[in-house]
């Protein structure tokens, strides 16, 4: 899968085809509409974040449609693993798959980092982006120190390093339709976390 490069952030085209996307769309609405697992972003901390948006774990709720995210994003970080040598001897894997639903204005506006203290975000190494949706002048996902702005376009990945360099915010979407995204992370292995994965693979294979 070929990307193009700018201060470590990898973009990819056409990853996913525009049908797909829009099958993907409809699994998020189908599930949202069935089930209190959906999480409401203004309740996080405590809307601490001034979240407004909308989000699934498809890791959790729709395990095909998860498996099948994660194997297209895992082509362009094989890809961006290649053109990135210092990341060649990391035992990296990504196993969340968040798809988020963000309306009219809404979003996550705060400049943040991805990588902090917590133990779930302690090992992230980098980010991944898959859109869903196409956005014209808004809802790009916008760099600080880059001056960087990416627009949202149906079936591109976005990847870029987790750590303080590339400190990010989404930008809010403006028009009738709502932006839609699916995003995860790559973190680092150690070995008691790659017997786990193995375990978990050999189980798969096996059910």
């Amino acid at each position: 899968m070929k990307g193009n490069y700018q201060d470590y952030i990898g973009i990819y085209d056409n990853v996913v085809d525009e049908f797909t996307c829009k099958k993907l769309i409809d699994v998020f609405e189908q599930i949202a509409e069935g089930t209190s697992n959906i999480h409401h972003g203004k309740s996080q901390f405590g809307n601490s974040l001034k979240r407004k948006d909308y989000a699934l774990y498809f890791d959790r709720v729709s395990y095909a449609e998860s498996k099948f995210i994660h194997e297209r994003v895992g082509e362009c970080m094989e890809e961006y693993i290649s053109v990135h040598q210092g990341l060649q001897d990391f035992k990296l894997a990504s196993w969340e798959c968040k798809v988020q639903k963000t309306e009219h204005g809404g979003g996550f506006h705060v400049w943040h980092s991805e990588h902090g203290g917590a133990r779930e975000s302690s090992r992230r190494v980098a980010v991944w982006t898959l859109y869903l949706s196409t956005h014209e002048g808004s809802g790009e996902t916008e760099f600080l120190q880059q001056g960087l702005k990416v627009p949202p376009k149906s079936g591109r990945v976005v990847i870029f390093p987790a750590s303080f360099t590339h400190v990010h915010r989404g930008n809010p979407p403006y028009g009738e339709n709502p932006k839609y995204m699916a995003t995860g992370w790559f973190e680092h292995l150690d070995h008691e976390m790659i017997q786990t994965v193995l375990e978990k693979e050999r189980n798969e294979k096996t059910s």
